[in-house]
């Protein structure tokens, strides 16, 4: 990658997520029952929480970040460069009250970081440094998507929550559309 004018920081991040409480139960209930079941629900996750000594543990991801950065200083700002993140284990669970499950991916992680790579090196082939380093629209979707990213509060110049945002208008942009097309051809 040196001869196309790009390196490769490697470094360990570690940032941890607040566990919510449950949303809600999975049952056929409606009205009154429904409020009252799902208090319960959640009147006994916070019970077995701190029964089980759980003291409100946060989610917690380890990760190993990959930082394409140009080797001329002055071509892409450090704030857009392009990272991509590979978890390396996490200890996470769903909602509060629930046993926080451990799991590590060592096994697969040094394969995936290979294609990476590779496909770095192919692109640096085909195009410049500030292309292959830079930030793209693309980029910023897969940040806001993926838990991997969580340590990044901001990206592309805007903050995290502008992205999910933009996300979320897409998703339901594409949903319109879909359904649409599908009353259209319902109605011929």
């Amino acid at each position: 990658l040196e001869s196309s004018g790009i390196k490769i920081e490697v470094s360990k991040r570690y940032f941890e997520t607040n566990v919510g409480e449950r949303y809600g139960t999975y049952s056929a209930r409606t009205g009154i029952f429904n409020i009252i079941f799902d208090d319960m629900a959640r009147a006994n996750d916070r019970k077995r929480e701190k029964e089980k000594g759980y003291n409100y543990q946060k989610n917690q991801y380890h990760c190993l970040v990959l930082s394409l950065i140009p080797l001329e200083k002055d071509l892409v700002k450090r704030e857009f460069c392009k990272e991509y993140a590979f978890m390396l284990s996490k200890v996470e669970r769903a909602h509060i009250g629930e046993k926080p499950r451990k799991v590590a991916y060592e096994k697969r992680l040094l394969s995936k970081i290979e294609k990476r790579i590779l496909k770095i090196i192919k692109k640096a082939k085909k195009t410049n440094a500030k292309q292959v380093c830079e930030d793209t629209f693309y980029d910023a979707l897969r940040y806001s998507n993926s838990k991997k990213y969580g340590y990044k509060s901001s990206f592309c110049g805007k903050s995290h929550f502008y992205w999910e945002m933009i996300s979320m208008f897409l998703a339901v942009s594409v949903l319109a559309v879909v359904i649409s097309i599908a009353w259209l051809i319902s109605k011929l």
